[in-house]
């Protein structure tokens, strides 16, 4: 028996408790009374609570872990085909279930073929419609399967099979030298597969492969390898001696049969109805980020990833599945392990932990119910594997960052120049003298009076390290399967001398025992800690001032010293260090599950599953503000000096903030949820059947607690107590709400040809009130495998697999604002605290007033779907496709009426159920899997959605010309003047209708109406928001003896940004803009007339908003953003078997280099194309250099 004894298993539970609990002091920790609270005791006694939790919680573990004895599991078969024979069935039962079957050769060899076609039918069942007409019996102990002759016809091997089991030698009795074999195991594209079965015919000795799909076993010479997966065929390779033995499997037919994660439970693909959608773990893996989320951009079709922001603890994606749907929140629900999380979840989860994803794209996603409108991403978690000795792995990376594209900025010529332009055209003294402009051309000028200053270069590391580290173990004996995973990363800011760093620690254990023959108890136990480190100035404003830095203004004087601040106090190059204080958040998060799956005996294919788990998440943020030094100089002053003695006349100042303050918020909030789910699975003939039944509660609630000081007497004491009595501030609020749920789905198939789904939820909101609190979501859908036809089989011989289908329903959607937990609840009136003065009395009063009018009609947000699908599999299943339409409807958004009552009421209105927007789009992919040799192996593959919106209605307010309105465009549409040119002299300003006041070197706009006038009127609504239309991605791997290598372009289409810079003497000008702009002759005082009367592409230098066209959004600053990306590119090489048995238990190691956010093409190129503000004033997106190693053991 592999794995430890119950008695060991005794020990180091029993030295796991009593070390990290102490069980001595249990009853004392009882009898405190956490109601007793004492001031910077909160956090202490939150997570005392929580410890004894934990420790009561391992302590029943413990105890029912012990009871755990050797059982067979209750397992079930899917299988179909013609003429199928008893080697191939034997190795369908070892691939679908933890059994292993053991038989003799020359029995198989006699054995009849088999017809099947049955659906999650009960293993023993199974069995026993296959050996039905075979002249074999079989027997069960334990995990595995022996076969042997029937009384009548029995040979001696039934005493020879049970010998080979117990003493390893071979049936035909010949004992061989013992050799240990060890190798990887990969797919056709040389992607390692984990957990393929590794097992040596004819013996009850196996193992399984490893993350890096490494295997090792002790064999005998001439043994024989039997390697099989779900979804690749079988094969066998003797050991001829060997030491070493590498194989790839390829894809099966059966890999139709591979597990799919659905909404509480799982499907084979073959029988999917819905659009669901699966990504590689493996390859999101490859993808050297710390935010999981921004590996998701291009990877599935119709998941859409936005990256706005490359700051550390602040780099998350913004994810929608198939675009944008309601004028409200579109976020998908994220779910893992069975439990709905906060969507920060996805950006923070360790990729090491997951064992797969799917996407529920459909209708068929209303499982989830009131929360399933937008899409659902389901998680899961690894767990160990049984039979399988401790399997440790060790990931390290280690990474470089720098951002994607930094804006070009005018140099010091140019912004010279354009503010002398600038003052022509307002008929002023130029700024800068002719002389000072002569200077700055002298590359030997006095660095003291002319600076050239490239503030990015100032301010920004070349490059900004970090590390990722991730170690796990996994294993299991026939009945305690465990998966533990320890991990930590770091991650510092572009910032020279940065305050900025993300620090993240991790650690997940997830075990499951067998107790008895029909019962499995699981318990999963997670926790993070997440510790953000911040400047007191915003990433927002450091990167403004980085843009807007005038490059002649010195950021660093000659000696070193900072210089002046640019507006606001903020020096860019000072602010972004620890010098201005700190910002410092920390958050915690501990998710415990408990599971229980019960098998009724006597019910054949009935399971209940019990699910209770408990979220407690902690929050403190900390920001300390406190003036810093900044320097400034007396040009003059040194001018009159002769230019000596700098240092003399640089005078220290206080920027910033004026004292000391401190703002601290502390956040907790728990959740529990508890489900039932009753499952019933059962074959009849050509008949299958699955029903799901449950029943779900959540709850939760919240509080916060924040207080403000200032006036501190010294910057050494960052402690509220330390705080002045003036000017401070204390508060706090509290929050809870509840769901109540029933769920059902029911599955008929006809032969696995004809396909039927179910799906309803019952759904009951706190949201609401209580007559309309309660919702009923529907979904339907069916398939049709064609190539199960005869006619089709018969005649058209070029698809494997050809399947339509189709789905309808309704899903539901209750949050408008996924970062309140609890919302303005529309149907109560609202109300406010706050405080007024109470006239006669002299004092303040704490007072309440109406800030809202109730709707008690509110209900819920719904959504019709609809989607049709196309998958397939050509050219012997190298070769697969899936296509899908869609079409959605939503109505009741909560919206708040804009048209119907006018503003002269003074009614503050509650949001009401008024909205109504349509999408639509298509998405698929096509994967192809071309061997050239067994050395040199291929995987392309590319996918692509189209998804697009129109509002139906809003309560728009009328009036306004048609192609002004909304109604009919996209969300988040703007309007727009229609820029057509730029006016290149005064003749054709005269020629043109204008804006008053309008010159040459200004824009055109398009007198849309034709009225001659260019007003408001002329506006036209543009039909681009910054939601890309089309996305992709193209993925192309080789794999060719040890190395391997990955390339992923990712692809945007459809999406724009508006350009809006501060310019002017306020801050500097792009590059572009500065190359492109309209220059005025210097010999026309009037700055009308082009310079040698050139035709110019670009407007005329503006000054903050001196220009019509710089204050009102028009056409030409509005700016495309489609891009291509090399997103990710891997390079990496294998130490060959024949190394690793030279370096004792190594199974794996592998290096690698890997890139992400390499190359872009696009043709906006100010900012990257992921630009998330108008003016730059953002944290750009990162590129990323990456080296890694994985070692298994």
């Amino acid at each position: 028996m592999l794995g430890p004894t119950s008695g060991e298993w005794l020990g180091w539970f029993q030295m796991s408790v009593d070390s990290l609990f102490s069980l001595p002091n249990l009853a004392q920790i009882m009898q405190k009374k956490f109601t007793r609270f004492r001031p910077g005791r909160v956090g202490h006694l939150c997570l005392t609570k929580i410890l004894l939790v934990m420790k009561l919680t391992i302590f029943l573990m413990t105890a029912i872990l012990l009871q755990v004895h050797a059982t067979s599991m209750a397992q079930s078969i899917t299988m179909y085909g013609k003429d199928i024979s008893l080697k191939q069935v034997f190795s369908a039962i070892e691939t679908q279930t933890a059994f292993v079957v053991f038989s003799s050769k020359n029995d198989m060899q006699q054995a009849k073929p088999v017809s099947l076609s049955v659906y999650n039918m009960p293993l023993t069942d199974f069995l026993d419609l296959v050996l039905k007409e075979q002249p074999f019996d079989y027997s069960i102990d334990g995990r595995t399967i022996f076969l042997t002759r029937r009384a009548q016809e029995a040979l001696s091997g039934v005493a020879g099979n049970n010998a080979s089991r117990n003493t390893g030698v071979s049936h035909n009795g010949l004992a061989n030298a013992p050799i240990r074999v060890s190798g990887t195991v990969s797919d056709t594209l040389g992607h390692a597969l984990i957990g393929v079965t590794v097992k040596i015919k004819d013996r009850a000795v196996g193992t399984v492969t490893d993350e890096n799909g490494h295997y090792q076993i002790d064999a005998e010479t001439n043994s024989v390898l039997i390697f099989s997966y779900v979804g690749y065929n079988l094969i066998e390779i003797p050991v001829n001696g060997r030491a070493a033995i590498n194989t790839s499997l390829k894809n099966s037919f059966s890999g139709l049969n591979e597990v799919v994660v659905v909404g509480y439970g799982t499907q084979t693909k073959v029988n999917l109805t819905g659009a669901v959608s699966t990504v590689s773990v493996e390859a999101l893996k490859q993808v050297p980020v710390n935010n999981f989320s921004n590996t998701l951009a291009g990877r599935l079709p119709g998941v859409i990833a936005v990256n706005g922001s490359g700051e550390p603890g602040a780099d998350g994606s913004s994810i929608l599945i198939r675009g944008n749907h309601s004028l409200n929140n579109n976020a998908p629900l994220v779910v893992v392990d069975g439990v709905p999380t906060p969507n920060e979840i996805l950006e923070r989860i360790n990729p090491n932990d997951i064992e797969n994803i799917s996407v529920l794209k459909d209708a068929t996603a209303s499982i989830y119910g009131s929360e399933s409108a937008n899409g659902v991403i389901l998680i899961t978690t690894k767990h160990g594997l049984k039979n399988q000795v401790p399997l440790f792995s060790l990931n390290i990376n280690q990474g470089f960052a720098k951002p994607t594209r930094i804006p070009k900025m005018a140099g010091a010529l140019d912004y010279m120049n354009m503010l002398n332009e600038a003052a022509i055209y307002h008929g002023t003294t130029p700024q800068f003298s002719a002389e000072a402009i002569k200077a700055y051309s002298d590359p030997n000028r006095d660095p003291w009076l002319y600076p050239n200053t490239d503030w990015y270069k100032e301010g920004l590391k070349t490059l900004s390290p970090q590390t990722n580290g991730n170690f796990s173990v996994q294993g299991g004996s026939s009945n305690l399967t465990y998966f533990l995973s320890l991990g930590a990363l770091t991650q510092d800011g572009y910032y020279k001398s940065s305050a900025t760093r993300y620090n993240q620690f991790n650690v997940r254990s997830n075990v499951t025992g067998q107790i008895t023959k029909n019962i499995k108890l699981g318990l999963d136990l997670s926790g993070r800690k997440e510790d953000r480190n911040f400047p007191t100035v915003s990433a927002s404003q450091m990167f403004r001032y980085l843009m807007r830095g005038r490059p002649t203004d010195p950021a660093y004087f000659p000696n070193g010293m900072p210089g002046p601040d640019l507006a606001e106090g903020v020096q860019p190059v000072v602010s972004g260090s620890r010098l201005t204080g700190f910002d410092h958040n920390q958050q915690y998060y501990m998710t415990g599950n408990l599971s229980l799956d019960i098998t009724i005996p006597g019910l054949t294919g009935f399971d209940i599953q019990g699910l209770l788990s408990y979220n407690k998440e902690f929050q403190e943020i900390k920001t300390w503000k406190t003036p810093w030094i900044l320097y400034s100089f007396d040009k003059q002053a040194y001018t009159n000096n002769g230019s000596k003695d700098p240092t003399k006349f640089l005078t220290p100042y206080s920027a910033g903030a004026t004292d000391p303050s401190l703002q601290q918020n502390y956040y907790q909030q728990e959740k529990l949820l508890e489900n039932v789910v009753a499952n019933y699975k059962r074959t009849f003939g050509d008949h299958n059947i699955a029903i799901m039944a449950g029943a779900e509660m959540q709850k939760f609630k919240d509080n916060t607690f924040n207080a403000f000081r200032r006036h501190f007497i010294s910057t050494s004491i960052s402690e509220l107590f330390a705080g002045g009595q003036q000017d401070w501030k204390n508060d706090g609020s509290a929050d809870q709400g509840a769901r109540l749920s029933y769920f059902g789905r029911a599955n008929y198939n006809y032969k696995n040809k004809y396909l039927f789904e179910v799906v309803g939820r019952y759904d009951g909101s706190y949201l609401f009130p209580t007559n309309k609190r309660f919702g009923f979501f529907p979904a339907f859908s069916a398939g049709w495998r064609v190539t199960e036809e005869p006619f089709f089989k018969d005649n058209v011989k070029a698809f494997d697999e050809l399947k339509i289908r189709a789905s309808w329903g309704k899903t539901g959607n209750d949050i408008t604002n996924p970062g309140s937990l609890v919302e303005a609840q529309q149907y109560y009136s609202g109300f406010a605290f706050g405080s007024g003065y109470v006239f006669g009395t002299n004092q303040v009063a704490q007072n309440i007033n109406p800030t809202i009018t109730a709707n008690p009609y509110v209900t819920w947000e719904r959504a019709k779907q609809f989607d049709i699908g196309l998958d397939g599999a050509i050219l012997k299943n190298k070769v697969t496709f899936t296509v899908d339409y869609w079409n959605q409807l939503r109505t009741g958004i909560l919206i708040a009426r804009n048209a119907s009552i006018p503003q002269s009421t003074g009614l503050t209105l509650p949001k009401e159920n008024l909205g109504i927007v349509r999408s639509w789009g298509y998405d698929g992919i096509v994967t192809w899997t071309p061997k050239i040799n067994d050395q040199l192996t291929f995987n392309i593959s590319f996918n692509a959605g189209y998804s697009t919106t129109k509002i139906v209605f809003w309560d728009e307010p009328p009036g306004a010309p048609a192609y002004q309105r909304s109604t009919g465009d996209k969300i988040s549409t703007g309007l727009y003047y229609r820029a057509i040119g730029i006016f290149q002299n005064q003749k054709e300003v005269d020629a043109h209708p204008h804006w008053d006041g309008a010159r040459p070197g200004d824009i055109i706009f398009e007198d849309v109406n034709q009225d001659g006038i260019i007003n408001a009127n002329d506006r036209v609504r543009v039909n681009k928001n910054g939601t890309p239309d089309w996305t992709g991605g193209l993925n192309l791997g080789v794999s060719w003896k040890q190395f391997s290598a990955n390339l992923f372009f990712q692809a945007s289409a459809g999406d724009a940004q508006y350009v809006a810079t501060e310019s002017g003497d306020i801050g500097n000008y792009l590059a572009d803009f500065a190359n492109n702009r309209w220059k005025p002759d210097p010999g026309d005082a009037t700055g009308k007339t082009p310079l040698g009367g050139a035709t110019y592409a670009g407007p005329r230098t503006f000054d903050r908003g001196d220009t019509y066209w710089s204050t009102n959004n028009n056409t030409y600053f509005l700016r495309s953003t489609d891009y291509i990306r090399l997103k990710s590119l891997e390079i990496g090489y294998s130490l060959p078997a024949s190394l690793l048995t030279k370096m004792g238990n190594i199974k794996s190691l592998r290096v690698y280099v890997n890139g992400f956010n390499l190359l872009t093409w696009d043709k906006f190129k100010l900012m990257d194309p992921e630009a998330s503000n108008a003016a730059g004033d953002y944290y750009p997106q990162t590129k990323i250099y990456n080296v890694g190693l994985n070692l298994t053991f």
